[in-house]
């Protein structure tokens, strides 16, 4: 029987910063859905700041008003459902969360591509941040589809956060409940929003070059490449891994080759045996060097949380 994401379903976790800049590396994220209909989200941080992060759990009918580059009041709204994630740098909106009917939105670090909008003052009433779009998502609708349909309704403008003197370069990533997934990322002053068959986001470039340069490895295999004759002679691998030649480590671009359908890391995707329901799935999640390691499954409402340098963590609520 398909296990959706629970209404109500209260994980505390921490999550990959954005909204940062010269010390970053790289955040991967990944959807998993189990062959029981499972959903499994989770992300990687691998940061090189402390964000000081807090764990916020935002009501039901918690006002908000967005911010302007010139300073003035931005988007004013009221949250419809309650949402529970981890901020940055004491501020009340989250970078990662979820909401009481499973949308998780997270934020991910995105430089040299993000191209927020043309802001116009007149229009300051739909105007946001970039670190309050996450919010503004969690707290009004419930499905990938209704952020489809309302995304466009906001601007996302060049606001500069004070604390850091720059504009944090950030895209997103949406996921619900049913296993649906995008992208949204802003380039050149325009909004594109990108069907995430895979799941899957990292850093720059754009999601569409990375989808795109996924078709240099369709060579890469889950087994080893098996042995060529040459004349008489012939030749095998040296050991295992071969059928994996060619995939290297260099670039943040390869988080998303690294978690795309060809890489061990996602076997869960690939073998049925490993992905029966969320535990085999979270089981068979590769740690690797990264800071943070988590995983969110709905289906018994849990979080693991993988600790490697684990910054100062403060729980608390935002209340109306």
């Amino acid at each position: 029987m398909k296990k959706s994401l629970v209404a109500g379903a209260w994980f505390i976790f921490f999550v990959c910063a954005i909204l940062l800049g010269k010390a970053a590396q790289a955040c991967t994220g990944i959807r998993l859905i189990a062959a029981d209909g499972t959903v499994i989200y989770a992300r990687t941080l691998e940061f090189a700041l402390d964000l000081e992060s807090e764990i916020l759990v935002v009501p039901r009918d918690y006002a908000r008003t967005g911010t302007t580059p010139d300073g003035d009041n931005g988007m004013k709204w009221t949250s419809k459902y309650a949402s529970v994630g981890a901020n940055g740098v004491g501020l009340p909106f989250l970078f990662d969360g979820v909401n009481e009917k499973g949308l998780a939105v997270g934020l991910f670090y995105f430089p040299t591509a993000a191209g927020y909008e043309k802001y116009d003052s007149g229009e300051a009433a739909k105007t946001l941040a970039p670190w309050e779009l996450g919010s503004w998502l969690l707290e009004n609708f419930a499905t990938v589809a209704e952020v489809k349909q309302h995304i466009d309704s906001v601007t996302v403008a060049e606001v500069v956060f004070k604390q850091w003197g720059f504009v944090p370069p950030a895209h997103y990533v949406v996921h619900d409940a049913a296993g649906n997934s995008i992208a949204i990322e802003y380039v050149d002053g325009k909004l594109h929003i990108y069907d995430n068959a895979l799941g899957v986001i990292t850093n720059a470039p754009a999601f569409d070059w990375q989808t795109t340069n996924l078709r240099n490895y369709v060579n890469l295999s889950m087994v080893n490449s098996p042995p060529v004759k040459v004349g008489d002679v012939t030749l095998t691998g040296f050991g295992q891994g071969t059928g994996m030649s060619g995939y290297g480590q260099d670039g943040p671009y390869r988080g998303y080759l690294g978690y795309g359908p060809r890489r061990g890391t996602l076997r869960v995707l690939l073998h049925d045996r490993l992905r029966r329901n969320a535990a085999d799935g979270t089981r068979h999640i590769i740690h690797g060097p990264q800071r943070w390691d988590l995983w969110r499954d709905r289906s018994d409402e849990r979080a693991d949380l993988s600790e490697k340098d684990r910054p100062r963590s403060i729980h608390r609520s935002v209340t109306a």
